[in-house]
């Protein structure tokens, strides 16, 4: 199988080949989300590691990079991305259609258009962010 064309500095989508070149590539864009989040401070790089854990559980066959300058999770292309303040999380879906179908199940959580927010400290409830990321693996892998 081959990947899908690719325009020069676009973002490489994992096409299922594992080679030891594309590991190496993925721990590097790991190291760089990694560095990113170091350079918070405590309470905020706490709040998007616990972010990064539950993620990984989720969808342990994701990567992450840097994508549009924030921490991204990847599967099939750009997966879901992480970006944290002074005073809240947020999650960003890239699909704001994605979020206003979920509407009722999210009362309780603040969210705009594909973006999902949380107050610094309180972790997103594990069901919706469950929820979420798996809709957007589906969408992902079916190109819808």
């Amino acid at each position: 199988m081959t990947g899908p064309a690719r325009l020069p500095d676009q973002d490489v989508v994992h096409d299922g080949a594992d080679t030891g070149a594309e590991d190496l590539a993925a721990a590097a864009r790991a190291a760089e989300a990694d560095a990113w989040c170091a350079r918070l401070v405590d309470d905020q790089r706490e709040a998007i590691e616990h972010l990064r854990a539950q993620l990984r559980v989720i969808v342990p066959e994701a990567t992450e990079g840097i994508h549009y300058r924030v921490p991204t999770f990847f599967l099939d292309g750009p997966l879901v991305a992480l970006t944290v303040n002074r005073s809240e999380l947020t999650l960003i879906t890239m699909r704001p259609g994605l979020l206003q179908s979920m509407r009722a199940g999210l009362s309780g959580v603040s969210w705009s258009g594909s973006t999902l927010r949380t107050p610094l400290g309180e972790p997103f409830p594990d069901d919706v962010l469950r929820e979420i990321v798996l809709a957007r693996a589906h969408q992902n892998a079916t190109g819808t």
